[in-house]
């Protein structure tokens, strides 16, 4: 809610002026409340509130508990808010970061030791090619996983909508998935196998053309993020790519989304709707290209793009009417023959 200082200068009609307005804005991103919207931002973005709905199988992953997932949450918002925030750092390089906050329940998955007895730590991964970036994070592999095993298409699945914006339908309702629920140690041992297997089926091999060759890169971890190089005693093959750039393990994975185009577009577009509280409109499309462009301008910082919307005129701007929109659009086509 608006504090004091913001219903003053509204009462006054300061955020009338272009100066007045500024004047809130930079106030408030300097204030405490700064940090916590970028949390709730990301933490709405990477889908943590799922995390109330998964469990994983004791047994297979005795690690991992309830104390695991709220600290795994709490690293990679910890990554986040050092990067962006702290060290203003570009956000394509969350992507490839090497250093990370750690406690020592999270040090037992991560098999990473951890000095301090309670709290975090600042660390340098002892394994860092192979724990690049916040997609390497538990809070992103336990999340897109099952219960007692990992999964490419899930994965996959989530590294393209989560960070690329780049939709995957959902698979028909008739398809059997008995070959990768129930796996062959011996004739299927790696999750690559039975992917394989499975993508004959012509109903299945479109979409997971697009999703499978993406998780591979992450097939190193299992289901809650601990790394492994054999599945069943058979060497995982973690290569794969990613809408043209090809990688042989998961720190490729991470150059090539860091570097990817869509990467900064989508942040844009996620962090629009965030802040006005819809979907985007067709005749926005204009301001999202001059919101991605700035941008890049502003070398990829997050503050400076959350400023430039909350300066915006679009900010202020309320939705039309399902029948208003209809009108507008009508209207464009009609200009346009």
């Amino acid at each position: 809610t608006p504090d004091r200082e913001l219903l003053r200068a509204a009462r006054n009609g300061e955020l009338f002026t272009e100066t007045g307005l500024a004047r809130q804005v930079d106030r408030l991103i300097d204030s405490s409340r700064f940090e916590n919207a970028v949390r709730a931002f990301f933490s709405d973005m990477l889908e943590f509130d799922l995390f109330d709905d998964i469990a994983k199988d004791a047994e297979i992953y005795p690690a991992y508990n309830s104390e695991v997932a709220r600290d795994a949450q709490e690293q990679t918002l910890r990554d986040i808010v050092y990067h962006l925030l702290s060290q203003g750092g570009d956000y394509r390089d969350l992507f490839t970061l090497d250093e990370t906050w750690m406690t020592r329940e999270l040090g037992v998955i991560y098999r990473q030791p951890v000095t301090s007895r309670d709290g975090w730590e600042r660390t340098s991964l002892s394994y860092a090619d192979d724990r690049l970036g916040i997609q390497s994070h538990i809070s992103f592999l336990a999340l897109h996983s099952h219960p007692g095993r990992s999964s490419p298409t899930l994965r996959g699945e989530s590294i393209r909508n989560v960070f690329l914006c780049q939709e995957v339908p959902e698979p028909p309702a008739d398809i059997d998935f008995s070959v990768i629920q129930h796996p062959s140690p011996e004739h299927m041992p790696t999750a690559r196998d039975r992917l394989t297997a499975h993508n004959t089926e012509p109903a299945c091999s479109g979409c997971h053309k697009v999703m499978d060759p993406v998780g591979f890169a992450l097939e190193n971890y299992d289901g809650v993020g601990t790394y492994r190089s054999h599945e069943y005693e058979a060497l995982i093959d973690a290569s794969g790519f990613l809408d043209g750039t090809a990688y042989s393990d998961s720190a490729g994975l991470a150059r090539a989304l860091r570097d990817h185009p869509e990467t900064p577009r989508c942040l844009v577009e996620k962090m629009y709707r965030f802040a006005v509280g819809r979907d985007t409109v067709w005749y926005e499309r204009a301001y999202m290209d001059y919101l991605i462009a700035r941008f890049a301008e502003q070398d990829y910082r997050v503050p400076e793009l959350m400023r430039a919307i909350a300066l915006s005129e679009n900010f202020f701007t309320i939705a039309p009417s399902k029948t208003e929109h209809q009108m507008a659009y009508s209207e464009h086509t009609a200009r346009s023959k």
